[in-house]
């Protein structure tokens, strides 16, 4: 299956919706456009559900992974330095949902694959992190939309980090739904047709599509996330343990 424009899932919307779409016609230039005499639902609505759909999908399945990294300047203050992570450039604005590894890289080729953690497990185990120099990072652990570096690096360099993901909403009408794979585009045109049967409360067609299409985008979604949870497995050693978004790898010492 082929990767679908926004304008062409408007055009596959108002086929759920009302049987047929201009561009049916063989006239291209009608792409993703309205009947004149059947402006319903219109560009504006469509577009919004697409973003709703979006971020349904990417509320309730860890999409993806990438790897992103990000300029550090040298410290001199002591305790860890707080990078936050919407300082990773994306497309299309905020779109990390998991930290799962990151490394460090200095100007003087320094490379440390950094060892997560958790604030809590570094309190539990009595370290002095708040007056720690600065040094080689060797640990981080994410608070909030945050990444703590520590120690806080004392030479310039680079953070890298593999990153869970999100979809990417189309920003054109000839831009896609990235990071979605082909065979689940169908799943996703149900949850946007859901999205805009939703929306429309009072109008009694679109009650009862919604009849239809409300099931089976809920079951797209069980069906998305049954996919990525697989493939998050499958990329997997085994079980890890699981501390503020953040997985320690090893137990915890208990006082």
């Amino acid at each position: 299956m082929n990767l679908l424009t926004l304008a062409e899932i408007r055009d596959d919307i108002r086929r759920f919706y009302n049987g047929r779409c201009p561009s049916d016609s063989g006239d291209l230039s009608l792409v993703g456009q309205p009947f004149a005499n059947q402006p319903h639902p219109s560009n504006q609505l469509i577009n919004m559900c697409v973003q709703r759909a979006v971020s349904e999908v990417n509320r309730k399945v860890r999409w993806g992974s990438s790897v992103l990294t990000t300029a550090i300047t040298l410290q001199t203050a002591n305790g860890p330095l707080a990078v936050p992570l919407t300082q990773f450039q994306t497309q299309g604005g905020p779109q990390i949902n998991i930290v799962r590894r990151a490394w460090w890289n200095d100007s003087v080729n320094n490379s440390v694959l950094l060892y997560p953690r958790s604030i809590d497990a570094i309190e539990r185990d009595r370290i002095d992190w708040m007056d720690q120099a600065p040094g080689i990072p060797n640990l981080y652990w994410v608070e909030g939309y945050t990444l703590y570096l520590w120690p806080a690096p004392n030479l310039d360099g680079t953070l890298g980090v593999r990153a869970g993901m999100g979809l990417l909403a189309p920003l054109s009408d000839v831009d896609t739904v990235k990071e979605c794979p082909a065979d689940y585009l169908p799943v996703f045109e149900d949850i946007v047709m859901a999205e805009v049967c939703a929306a429309q409360p009072d109008d009694s067609v679109a009650q009862a599509k919604l009849a239809f299409f409300g099931p089976k985008a809920d079951r797209g979604k069980i069906e998305i996330a049954s996919l990525f949870n697989d493939l998050s497995a499958q990329q997997q050693a085994g079980i890890a343990y699981k501390s503020n978004r953040i997985w320690s790898p090893v137990p915890v010492r208990r006082y």
